[in-house]
């Protein structure tokens, strides 16, 4: 009979135990939700965000584009987010831009993939394959969408400490020199020509060329001294880093592959933001993302148009026979290129493909 009362207490007690785990659990569940009302209301507190690009402040992809994704992440938040804007390679060079985000030198950063082809496998070499793209805003609608894709999301950025809320196409580049004319895939043998890196240089070199990869604000110097007979670009950047001067000759719509210029933000810092901070980044960057590709496109070719009026710039439109001398070499190195890259690059691949035919279709 003592067992048994004995075994009945420790039956009630245990029955105890469990209401009051039941109540402790019941309770933590209400202040969950108190918590998290608590932290809605503290997210209205100002956030200052620094930012590290790399162009000066007129140049027209800082109008069209970096300006505009801080005053619209700004106005989503009811003025909650101010920057701390460092333009011009203030905080260190383009080339180190994903070094800088990933350490935290600076939370948001402008970057180009091709100067970090080792960390950013896929980024670097996809939409620097020729002939991808016609342009900017298709290209830029593409990318956009295929950075927030596995794999891409996760092997190129999120494996790198960072998470990618802006990027853009640029216009397809031409071939811009000082002197030499050049029309067909022969004319670049032994041209030694700027090449923002990666696919870029390999499509120059089976081209015949010998690319030298330099960052935009290096061009300059480098092309005034002699170090390279022309540039891989288009015109916007040339106006916009005061090279108009030195170039007498370029191609137009040649459609030599193109470059992919974004932001970049550190990923631990994303994440310790409130979620309407973060929602309004993301939305900020698509919204951008398109319409800089759209303003970039148009004023690349008022660029084209102003320079044919001067008349100082001999501007070249290839014919038929040009055209497919140069397409046949986009195919022969495509073709070759994707042999050599794994199932991630050939994925990422077909998503680009996909994504400019629905952008095609819809416009």
């Amino acid at each position: 009979m003592r067992n048994y009362k004995n075994s009945m207490l420790v039956a009630c007690f245990m029955i105890f135990v469990l209401i009051l785990v039941g109540c402790s659990s019941n309770t933590k569940e209400v202040d969950s939700s108190s918590e998290g009302e608590k932290s809605g209301e503290e997210s209205k507190e100002k956030i200052v965000l620094k930012f590290a690009t790399a162009l000066p402040k007129t140049h027209p992809f800082s109008v069209a584009g970096e300006q505009p994704f801080m005053e619209r992440v700004t106005e989503l938040t009811d003025g909650q987010v101010e920057w701390d804007w460092y333009p011009a390679e203030q905080l260190g060079k383009t080339a180190d831009a994903l070094s800088l985000t990933k350490d935290g030198v600076t939370d948001l950063a402008y970057y180009s993939p091709n100067y970090t082809p080792s960390e950013m496998p896929i980024a670097s070499a996809l939409m620097g394959m020729p002939a991808l793209f016609e342009t900017a805003d298709e290209g830029s609608f593409a990318y956009y969408n295929v950075s927030q894709k596995s794999p891409m999301l996760e092997t190129d950025y999120l494996n790198n400490g960072v998470r990618p809320v802006f990027n853009m196409a640029t216009p397809t580049y031409d071939i811009l020199t000082n002197g030499k004319e050049v029309k067909v895939p022969g004319d670049l043998k032994g041209f030694t020509i700027r090449s923002s890196g990666g696919v870029i240089s390999e499509a120059l070199k089976f081209a015949g060329a010998n690319p030298v990869q330099l960052t935009t604000p290096d061009i300059f110097g480098a092309f005034d001294k002699g170090m390279i007979d022309g540039v891989h670009l288009y015109p916007t950047v040339i106006n916009a880093f005061g090279m108009k001067d030195l170039i007498t000759y370029t191609t137009r719509g040649l459609n030599f592959t193109g470059g992919v210029v974004g932001f970049i933000i550190n990923e631990e810092k994303f994440q310790s933001l409130p979620k309407n901070v973060q929602d309004a980044i993301i939305q900020a960057g698509k919204e951008v993302s398109i319409s800089a590709g759209l303003a970039d496109e148009r004023v690349n070719n008022e660029f084209f148009e102003e320079w044919a009026k001067e008349g100082k710039i001999k501007i070249y439109e290839l014919n038929e026979d040009e055209k497919s001398q140069w397409e046949k070499v986009y195919k022969e190195f495509n073709e070759s290129w994707l042999k050599k890259q794994n199932d991630d690059f050939k994925k990422s691949y077909e998503q680009v493909i996909e994504e400019v035919e629905s952008y095609r279709k819809s416009n």
